[in-house]
């Protein structure tokens, strides 16, 4: 398979080389050229001011990129198809835009109206032109319009290399289909990039002298006993949650519920203020709930959060986000709940946020918000497998199997309602854990996953998220984002 890439040498950056490496590294039966396209699209003068201000690494995606250091050479002549970087002209092949417009005019279009940008992937063929792909892509630092646009690039890196994964493996211009999300409103114009600039500095710099400055929200765990019926879809609003007490000099966050010798327990990411590192704590369960405050059973050189707790082979065990250093691991209950020790890395040198076990038809899987280069982990699924839990663990597809904003990252348990499995989801359009919602999945195996959204709910009032739901051995909990620590939680 010979792919040419077009590319703008006046204007080659870091991630046009991130692209062709991506894509042409995937098989071993593919090779690249690249052909010289001149474009008139220059990027919003802000960015060099952005530059000044906040600085900018020198391996991010805008970073210059000399053509010779590309790792295919100019070429013309007869290819398979063609992928344009530049914003040129593609007679037979692939090119990404961003909410109607080119892929970097779109992004900052939409970062400046304050909505999340939704990259498109083109297929360009004798049948005209259609629409292969439509990714909602989470933006971290909307404030600053080049940080934004590095998690659009990333997510375009992603979205090219997925794309010509499933054309070598017999797709075709004219049917190929990436997973997609429905199209937002094009976004409203928004302000002036020098007006959104000076807004944020302005903010920033207020923030930093204490100038308007207001108590800081933080995340509390609350708590009910059990509602309803454990085979029905959660209602969040059937009852008041009590909220988990906490000294304040700290917080408590991503709620997971275990039961051992007819006693249940609540486990929590614990985040001191003084040390800036998660741990992670536990408290146990009475009829009238937490019996006193959670007490660390767990604690790492790297911060800690999402303990999720399961069952399997006749072991307890836990997994706690350690993406701080690039790992997915799993430790076992030497002795619960306070002793843990180290079972298996499950997966090695992948930042995954949130990952989440489950088994089903004889093998686990593995889900997970996986940070790409440059890009965010608020908004990707990956999807792994393996027939035991300690591994080997093998990536479903080559990228993410869903990139969207609203409902990707993980958000607790899977949910079993008789055959059906429910999805726990994140929607962090306009903020991190802004709302959850849950998905029930459709397929999920070795070739492929996809569900269906079932429910949504946003922070409302004096929430301002909510982004965890687990359920079990009587009792419900989730977290919630509040200004203060309300000693009741309703949704």
């Amino acid at each position: 398979m010979h792919i040419r890439f077009l590319i703008d040498p006046a204007r080659c950056c870091l991630w046009h080389g991130e692209a062709i490496r991506r894509v042409l590294d995937a098989g071993d039966d593919r090779h690249g050229s690249w052909r010289a396209v001149t474009t008139r699209r220059r990027l919003s003068p802000v960015l060099a001011l952005e530059r000044l201000v906040y600085g900018a690494p020198a391996d991010g995606p805008l970073a210059r990129l000399d053509v010779a250091a590309l790792e295919v050479e100019a070429a013309d002549g007869p290819v398979d198809f063609e992928i344009d970087l530049a914003g040129g002209d593609v007679a037979t092949g692939l090119s990404l835009g961003c909410c109607g417009a080119d892929l970097a005019t779109g992004a900052i279009r939409a970062i400046l109206a304050g909505a999340p940008p939704l990259v498109t992937l083109s297929a360009h063929g004798d049948g005209g032109v259609r629409t292969a792909g439509a990714w909602l892509v989470g933006v971290e630092d909307p404030g600053v319009l080049g940080r934004g646009l590095a998690n659009v690039l990333g997510r375009a890196v992603d979205m090219l290399a997925v794309a010509v994964d499933r054309l070598a493996a017999g797709a075709t211009l004219a049917d190929l289909a990436l997973p997609s999300v429905a199209a937002p409103a094009t976004p409203a114009a928004g302000r002036r990039p020098l007006a959104h600039f000076a807004a944020t500095l302005l903010g920033r710099i207020g923030g930093r002298f204490g100038v308007g400055r207001h108590a800081p929200a933080g995340w509390t765990v609350a708590w009910r006993h059990a509602t309803g019926d454990d085979t029905a879809l959660p209602r969040l609003d059937a009852a008041p949650f009590a909220t988990l007490v906490d000294d304040g000099q700290r917080f408590y966050a991503d709620p997971f519920l275990w039961g051992q010798a007819g006693k249940a327990f609540l486990f929590v990411e614990d985040y001191p203020y003084l040390t800036g590192k998660g741990v992670i704590s536990a408290v146990p369960l009475g009829a009238d709930g937490p019996e006193g405050r959670p007490e660390p059973v767990l604690e790492t050189d790297c911060h800690l959060s999402y303990p999720h707790i399961f069952a399997a082979d006749g072991h307890v065990y836990m997994l706690p986000e350690t993406s701080g250093r690039r790992t997915v691991e799993l430790w076992r209950a030497e002795r619960f709940p306070d002793r843990w020790v180290p079972a298996a890395v499950l997966i090695d040198d992948v930042d995954i946020g949130d990952a989440t076990l489950f088994h089903r038809d004889g093998r686990w899987f593995l889900f997970g918000a996986e940070r790409p280069r440059w890009g965010s982990s608020w908004d990707g699924l990956t999807l792994w497998t393996a027939a035991a839990v300690t591994g080997p663990w093998r990536r479903v597809g080559i990228g993410p199997v869903k990139v969207d904003v609203a409902s990707a990252r993980p958000a607790g348990c899977i949910l079993r309602l008789g055959d059906r499995l429910i999805r726990p989801f994140q929607d962090s359009v306009g903020g991190y854990g802004a709302g959850l919602g849950f998905a029930e999945i459709d397929r999920c195996d070795g070739g492929g996953f996809a569900e269906r959204i079932l429910a949504r709910r946003r922070g409302s009032g004096a929430i301002d998220g909510l982004h965890t739901y687990n359920r079990g051995f009587g009792f419900e909990v989730i977290d919630v984002l509040t200004a203060d620590r309300p000693a009741e939680v309703r949704l």
